[in-house]
């Protein structure tokens, strides 16, 4: 190899040098962006993660209270599915009253006019 090629590589090796050394320090910032990007994402995540935590909190809340509602409107019905049970019986006994008062008062008054 004569001088002259000797002195072209070493050039080439030097411009190569030169290149790794700038795209090393190109490669440097990104990672600072990216670095910078990441630390963003990691703090949006974790108020995400708190957003939801916190919902679920509230939707379990939610739930009980709805489950306390339905289980008093579940009492109610039944205390008042009772009472229409009462109320029916009552009201049946009032019927077989009447009947027998209008069937004897029926006969009291067809006796009374000479009737059949």
């Amino acid at each position: 190899m004569s001088d002259g090629e000797v002195e072209e590589r070493i050039e080439f090796i030097i411009e190569q040098q030169a290149q790794f050394a700038s795209d090393i320090q190109i490669l440097r910032e990104r990672q600072g962006e990216l670095t910078s990007s990441v630390t963003v994402v990691v703090d949006v995540v974790g108020r995400l993660a708190e957003t939801v935590a916190e919902f679920a909190t509230h939707t379990e809340e939610r739930f009980a209270g709805m489950a306390d509602a339905q289980a008093r409107t579940d009492t109610s019905l039944a205390e008042l599915a009772e009472a229409q049970a009462r109320t029916d019986d009552r009201l049946n006994v009032l019927i077989d009253v009447v009947e027998k008062f209008v069937t004897r008062n029926g006969h009291d008054k067809s006796e009374s006019n000479g009737g059949p």
